[in-house]
C-alpha cells in the first residue's frame, strides 16, 4: 500500500565559475537535480525540528545544523527521509538539460525504494520557469517562495542545501572554510550513496547519466534508460585529503 509523500525538487543549472585547480573560468561539468522525499504525515514535525536548529542571524551556522540533521536522518538504518541526486554529464548530452531532468524524476523516485502507487505532491522553488520541472505525467506540481516560512519552503531550502553540498564534494567548486568543512562531513554519506547495495545506501542515492553521447530528444518518458545510469564517481573533496596517485 502506498503512502502520502511530498517531493521537493531542486536543481543546479550549468553556470560559469572559476576552476579551483586552474583558476580558469569554466562551466560546471555536471548539471545536477535533486529530489527530497518525505512522508506527508511527518513534514510538520521535521519542519519544526529544522526551525529549532536555525540561527536567523547566522546562515552558515544554520546550514551546518541542517546538514547534521540531514546526515543523521539519511544515514539511519530505517530512514523516513530520502534524498536522490542525479548528475547529468553535460559533454554527453546533445540537447537541453531540462529534458534530461524531466526524464529523470521517475528514475529518482524509484531509487528511493518507495512504492509506485504513493500519493505524491511535488513542490518546487518559485520563479524557475526556465527549468521546466515536471516530475512525470499526471503528478501535481506546486511552487513555493524560497524565503517563505511555510513547511514546504523549509524543505525546498533543505533540498537546495543538500544538492549544493553534494556538488561541492564531487567538484570542490566553492573553496571556503564553511563549504569545505560541510563537504568533508557529508563525504561518508555520499560515498555510501554511490554503492550498489541499497541497504548500504540507506536514505541517500547518487546517480549519474549518461555513459555515452545521448540526444535529450530521445528521453521522452518517465525514467532514464537503466543501462546508461551509473553510481560511482571519485569525489574531488576526498582527493584533497587522500590524493589519488593512480587512475584505476
Amino acid at each position: 500500500m502506498g503512502q502520502d509523500v511530498r517531493l521537493y525538487l531542486a536543481d543546479r543549472a550549468p553556470v560559469f565559475f572559476k576552476d579551483t585547480w586552474s583558476g580558469a573560468l569554466t562551466e560546471r561539468p555536471r548539471g545536477y537535480a535533486g529530489m527530497l522525499v518525505l512522508p506527508d504525515a511527518a513534514c510538520s514535525g521535521f519542519a519544526a525540528q529544522l526551525r529549532d536548529l536555525s540561527s536567523p542571524q547566522d546562515a552558515p551556522a544554520t546550514a551546518r545544523a541542517w546538514l547534521k540533521w540531514a546526515i543523521d536522518e539519511l544515514g539511519s538504518a530505517f530512514p523516513e527521509v530520502f534524498f536522490v541526486c542525479l548528475g547529468a554529464v553535460l559533454d554527453n548530452l546533445d540537447g537541453r538539460l531540462e529534458e534530461c531532468h524531466r526524464a529523470a524524476w521517475g528514475t529518482m523516485h524509484s531509487a528511493c525504494g518507495l512504492p509506485g502507487n504513493d500519493s505524491v505532491c511535488a513542490i518546487v522553488r518559485e520563479a524557475r520557469p526556465s527549468q521546466g520541472f515536471a516530475p512525470w505525467t499526471g503528478q501535481p506540481v506546486r511552487a513555493v517562495r524560497y524565503d517563505d516560512e511555510a513547511d514546504d519552503a523549509v524543505f525546498v531550502r533543505l533540498a537546495d542545501l543538500l544538492l549544493g553540498v553534494t556538488e561541492n564534494a564531487l567538484h570542490w567548486i566553492f573553496k571556503n572554510d564553511d563549504r569545505e568543512s560541510m563537504a568533508l562531513e557529508f563525504l561518508p554519506l555520499l560515498e555510501r550513496a554511490m554503492r550498489e547495495d541499497p541497504e548500504e545506501r540507506a536514505g541517500f542515492s547518487m546517480l549519474f547519466y549518461p555513459r555515452m553521447r545521448t540526444s535529450t530528444a530521445s528521453l521522452a518518458g518517465e525514467s532514464l534508460p537503466p543501462d546508461a545510469v551509473w553510481r560511482y564517481q571519485d569525489p574531488a573533496i576526498r582527493s584533497l585529503v587522500e590524493p589519488v596517485l593512480f587512475d584505476l
